[in-house]
């Protein structure tokens, strides 16, 4: 039996509350990105139609909005539009990219005019796509150039470099940054793991070595220790988990660290060797490794201290990515109970408000992928 199947009956159901909720949700772009997620959910279930209408649902809320309504984030228009292209609508998607142009172009803040257009142009970097995606940048540097000379107007630039894959460039860029240290070691921390990706290891430990590098400049010691943590994944997640050991030592933040991006790896050996608290990311590699009763017991670990989850929807997903192993193994009442401890939860988390309709999506969204966001 396929996943779709097996995943069908625990689905249909949440769909049908988390559209119920819709109403509940006042703001257009948490509504707008609800219906992304669920339009996914309903497409990884064998439910095309379906999916489509919703996607349509969310371009119409989206065009019913003011184009330079200043609550819309930038990011909103190009990640619907991903969204269709993901789903095989080239087409559309190629449209709601034109569109998505001319509305960023009517904006009348500078600010919003260069991000619309920038954040199109990194969504629809790839590099096969690289001289349309520049084009847009350009045009983006074009519309408010005071905006794409400041520092964060650089990094949206450098990321284009990245997605496109011109890592040299984008590397020049970074290291040529004066902006805020913190943020450019991250940075070459993200740009180390599409070296790797891309084949090119030794580039990326070259670059995770710059990185180290300008850390210890950084002043004010808790940062420094934050942003070296936030390293050491990087290194794991470039194949290099020697180094992220030897580096953490025996700080225990440090060994959580790497004990996490491990267990995103699937590592979860390794990942128990380093560090015995709770940990959210074992329970995902657990649950995608067919480990149910493993995965099961590491929720209740995690869920009984609550401080070793950051997300508000965390607690929710780890439950869906239960419910999902337990369902893919034949047992479909233990995924039941799980679904019913994860409705329980989102009816008494009042944290942010009535937050039911995003939860509920999160709660879909990792039944799903197992536990992974979609971007």
């Amino acid at each position: 039996m396929q996943n779709k199947e097996v995943l069908r009956p625990l689905i249909e159901p949440l769909l049908t509350e988390a559209r119920g909720l819709l109403a509940t949700e006042p703001g257009i772009e948490e509504r707008a990105s609800v219906l992304i997620r669920l339009a996914r959910a309903e497409a990884a279930i064998g439910q095309p139609d379906a999916a489509k209408k919703t996607r349509a649902d969310a371009v119409a809320l989206m065009r019913g909005a003011p184009v330079d309504d200043p609550k819309l984030s930038p990011m909103l228009w190009p990640m619907v539009t991903i969204a269709h292209d993901d789903a095989g609508d080239a087409a559309g998607a190629k449209a709601l990219f034109a569109e998505g142009v001319q509305r960023a172009q009517k904006q009348k803040a500078p600010e919003w005019r260069f991000y619309g257009l920038a954040w199109l142009a990194v969504y629809q970097a790839n590099p096969k796509n690289a001289a349309a995606a520049k084009a847009t940048m350009a045009l983006a540097v074009k519309s408010a150039p005071t905006v794409a000379a400041s520092s964060e107007g650089r990094s949206m630039q450098t990321s284009l470099l990245e997605e496109i894959g011109e890592f040299a460039a984008a590397k020049a860029r970074l290291l040529a940054n004066k902006g805020d240290i913190a943020n450019i070691v991250l940075a070459l921390g993200n740009l180390a793991t599409k070296q790797a990706k891309a084949g090119n290891k030794a580039g990326a430990k070259a670059t995770l070595a710059e990185a180290l590098k300008r850390n210890q400049t950084i002043k004010e010691a808790m940062e420094r220790r934050m942003t070296q943590e936030f390293l050491l994944g990087y290194f794991v997640q470039i194949g290099d988990s020697a180094t992220a050991k030897k580096l953490a030592g025996t700080d225990p933040k440090a060994r959580k660290s790497v004990a996490e991006a491990l267990a995103e790896m699937g590592d979860v050996a390794g990942a128990r060797a380093l560090f015995s608290e709770p940990l959210p990311a074992l329970v995902y590699a657990l649950a995608t490794k067919a480990k149910v009763g493993e995965a099961q017991k590491e929720a209740e670990r995690v869920l009984a201290n609550p401080s070793s989850v950051i997300m508000q929807d965390e607690p929710i997903r780890l439950l869906g990515a239960v419910a999902a192993a337990q369902a893919k193994s034949g047992d479909t009442a233990g995924a039941t109970a799980t679904l019913e401890q994860a409705r329980k939860r989102i009816a008494s988390d009042t944290t942010f408000g009535d937050k039911r309709l995003v939860l509920f999506a999160s709660l879909i969204e990792s039944i799903i992928t197992g536990g992974k966001r979609e971007r």
